[in-house]
Order: structure tokens, then C-alpha cells, then sequence
């Protein structure tokens, strides 16, 4: 029987790996409310010593193809960091400054795919109703209007 791990992880820590949002998980639900009070929340243990932490809320992921990770639970969260990340990023450009590569490989990276070729791939994949197209916009910074918006990607464009 597969042992269950537990490990305790900074955000960048956990964008170091590739996660997918399985097609048979709950679509994105959050609403702004949610984004911004994990924003406020996230401010508010802001603290000058280098070693403070906050706790985000845990994921659970199931290893799977592919060198990535199936999300179980926390997708929302997930995806809505990946989401402040990309906004985080588009204002350091509109400010005039570098996001840099520290900021960049928190979305996306190369890594092996299965044939053993390296690939450009985005560290979060949804993988319901044409969410990871939303997704990939964000990360290229092309926000096509899309005709019938289903709720979930209504809202991860809101967030």
C-alpha cells in the first residue's frame, strides 16, 4: 500500500513541480470575494522577519504521467495563485520593470515529457471546458474575448 507523505512548503516550493486539475474535479467556483480575502489574508501575516510563515491551505495530489501531479484538493487555490502570479507579473511589466525568470518559471518551465523530449509546458493544467485555453492566455498575456464564457472560466478571468 502507497505510503501517504506530508510535507510542509513555501508557494515557490510548490511551483517548482507540474500539476494538472483532473476534467472530473468541481470547475473554478471562486468569486472575487474569495480571491481577494486570500490576498487580504496572505497581507496580513506579511511581517518583516524573513522566517515568519502563513499557511495557505494544504493541497493533496496524486502523482500521475508525465512528471506532474494531479490535484485532489486545493485547486482553486491553486489556480487562483497562478492567476495572482500572472497579474503580479503584468504589473511589473505595465510599471516598466523586469518580472524577471524568478517570476516566470513560477508559471512555467521545460521538462521531459514521456518520450523523453523536452517541453515547454505551464505548471498548472486544468483539464475541464476549455479552462486550460484560459489559462495559457493568461500565462502569454492574450486575452481573446471568448464567446460563451462557461462559469468557470467567467471567473478565472474575474479573478
Amino acid at each position: 500500500m502507497p505510503a501517504i507523505d506530508s510535507n510542509d512548503l513555501s508557494i515557490g516550493d510548490v511551483l517548482k513541480d507540474f500539476y494538472a486539475v483532473p476534467d472530473y474535479q468541481r470547475e473554478y467556483v471562486w468569486t472575487e470575494d474569495q480571491v481577494e480575502q486570500l490576498l487580504a489574508d496572505i497581507r496580513a501575516e506579511q511581517s518583516d522577519d524573513p522566517k515568519a510563515e502563513y499557511f495557505v491551505g494544504s493541497i493533496v495530489t496524486c502523482e500521475s504521467k508525465g512528471g506532474r501531479f494531479d490535484l485532489i484538493d486545493g485547486q482553486k487555490r491553486m489556480t487562483s495563485l497562478f492567476v495572482i502570479l500572472c497579474a503580479f507579473r503584468d504589473r511589473l511589466i505595465e510599471l516598466g520593470q523586469d518580472p524577471g525568470s524568478a517570476v516566470n518559471t513560477l508559471l512555467a518551465a521545460g521538462k521531459i515529457d514521456l518520450s523523453g523530449r523536452e517541453i515547454f509546458a505551464l505548471r498548472l493544467d486544468l483539464q475541464y471546458d476549455d479552462a486550460g485555453r484560459i489559462i495559457e492566455g493568461l500565462f502569454k498575456r492574450e486575452f481573446v474575448e471568448q464567446p460563451n464564457l462557461t462559469r468557470s472560466m467567467s471567473n478565472i478571468m474575474t479573478a
